[in-house]
C-alpha cells in the first residue's frame, strides 16, 4: 500500500513539537495539538475566532445544515423587523430619488450604498432571493462606475456568495467563487495573502463540490483548479524571501494536495470500459540486420515483420491503477512539501490549524489506499 511516509529531516527552527518523526505527528495531530498545557484552551479560541485560511470544506454551511427555503424569515425579535422594514423602505425611497435625480451620474456611490442597504433589510425580512437581485444592482453600479476588475466589488462578491450558499444555488456559488479569485489574482501581486486566501475558498468549494457531487459545482474540473495552484505555486517560488512565505507556500501546497485528490476519486469513477485498450494485438515494423559478406563486404538486410504490440497486453485495471499512481505520488509529494513549509515561519495558531488540514488530508488519502486496496 502507498501509505504516507515523510523524511525525518531537522526542524530545529520549530518547538520540539514541530521535531518529531511524521508519523508521531501524525497521530498527535488525530487531536487538537496543545502546545503546552495553559495555552491549549486560548489556542482553540483564538482559531474558532479567526479563520486564516477560508475553506468551505470545513465550513458550518454545508449542505446537510443549510436551510434551503428562500421566504423563510429568520427568528428575530421584533423591534429588529420593525426596524428592518422601516430600513428597506427608506432604502427604497433614496434609491427612487437618486435615479430621477440624474439620468447622466445615475451610478454614483451613494445609489450603490443604498441598494445595498435595501439588500441587507430584505436579507433580515427573509426576502433572500429579492436581497440577490438588488445586490446584483448595486454590482452593476460598482462595475460602471469603476471597472469590470475593481477590488470595490468584493465585498458586494462576498455578500452575493453568501446569499446564495444559503439557498443551495450552487452554479452560484461556483461562478461568485471563481470571480472573487479572479478579481484578487488581477489586482493583488504574487505572495500577498488575500490572494492566497481567494485561490484556496476557491479550491476548497471546487473539491467539496465534485466529491459531494453538488449541481452545478462541476463547471470546472479538478484538474483545472489543480493547475492553478501549481501556476501560483511556480509564481511565489519565484519571489524573493518575506515574512510569511513559508504559510502561503503551505497553504498552496496543502491546496495542490486536494486537488491532487480530487482529481484521483475523479479517475477513479471512470469505468475500466475507458481503458480499454484501441490498439492492434500486433504492429507492423521494420527489422534490419548487418551482416558480412564471405568476401569481407559489411551489408544492411532489412525485413518487415509482425511484432507484439506491448501496449495491447495491459488489463483495463492496470492501465486505471497506473494512472492514479502518478497522483497518488504526487499527493506524498505535496504533503510533504507542505510540511517543509510549515518549518519557515508563521505563528503558533496559523501552522496549528495548517498541521490539522495537513492531517485531515492525509487520512483521507490513506482512507482512498484502503478502500480502493492499492
Amino acid at each position: 500500500m502507498r501509505f504516507l511516509t515523510l523524511p525525518k529531516e531537522s526542524t530545529q527552527c520549530l518547538p520540539a513539537f514541530w521535531r518529531m518523526p511524521f508519523f508521531t505527528l501524525v497521530l498527535i495531530l488525530a487531536t487538537p495539538p496543545a502546545w503546552a498545557a495553559g495555552e491549549a484552551e486560548a489556542a482553540t479560541d483564538a482559531r474558532d475566532s479567526t479563520t486564516a485560511q477560508p475553506d468551505l470544506a470545513e465550513n458550518t454551511d454545508s449542505p446537510a445544515s443549510i436551510d434551503s427555503t428562500d421566504e423563510q424569515v429568520p427568528t428575530f425579535d421584533p423591534a429588529g423587523l420593525a426596524q428592518a422594514r422601516e430600513d428597506r423602505l427608506r432604502y427604497e425611497q433614496v434609491i427612487s430619488a437618486l435615479e430621477n435625480a440624474s439620468t447622466q451620474n445615475v451610478y454614483n456611490p451613494e445609489l450603490t450604498e443604498a441598494y445595498l442597504g435595501l439588500a441587507s433589510a430584505m436579507e433580515v425580512l427573509g426576502e433572500n432571493e429579492a436581497a440577490a437581485a438588488v445586490f446584483d444592482q448595486a454590482l452593476q453600479t460598482v462595475r460602471i462606475s469603476n471597472g469590470l476588475n475593481s477590488l470595490q466589488q468584493l465585498p458586494i462578491l462576498e455578500q452575493l456568495l453568501d446569499n446564495h450558499l444559503a439557498r443551495e444555488n450552487w452554479e452560484d456559488v461556483d461562478n461568485f467563487t471563481y470571480l472573487i479569485f479572479h478579481i484578487s489574482r488581477r489586482n493583488f501581486p504574487v505572495g500577498n495573502l488575500r490572494r492566497v486566501e481567494a485561490l484556496n475558498r476557491l479550491g476548497a468549494w471546487k473539491f467539496k463540490a465534485i466529491h459531494e457531487n453538488l449541481s452545478g459545482g462541476g463547471s470546472r474540473s479538478a484538474f483545472e483548479i489543480l493547475n492553478m495552484f501549481r501556476s501560483e505555486i511556480t509564481l511565489l517560488e519565484e519571489t524573493e524571501d518575506f515574512v510569511g512565505k513559508g504559510i502561503q507556500m503551505a497553504t498552496l501546497h496543502l491546496g495542490e494536495a486536494r486537488g491532487q485528490l480530487a482529481v484521483v476519486r475523479q479517475i477513479n469513477e471512470r469505468p475500466l470500459s475507458d481503458y480499454r485498450t484501441t490498439s492492434q494485438q500486433t504492429i507492423t515494423q521494420q527489422q534490419c540486420l548487418t551482416i558480412r559478406l564471405p568476401s569481407g563486404q559489411i551489408t544492411t538486410i532489412c525485413e518487415t515483420v509482425e511484432t507484439p504490440n506491448i501496449d495491447y497486453y495491459p488489463e483495463p485495471l492496470a492501465l486505471k491503477n497506473r494512472e492514479m499512481g502518478i497522483y497518488l505520488d504526487n499527493i506524498r509529494d505535496a504533503l510533504n512539501k507542505t510540511f517543509e513549509a510549515l518549518q519557515q515561519d508563521g505563528d503558533i495558531d496559523t501552522r496549528t490549524q495548517l498541521a490539522e488540514e495537513m492531517h485531515s488530508v492525509t487520512q483521507a488519502y490513506n482512507t482512498f489506499i484502503i478502500e480502493n486496496r492499492l
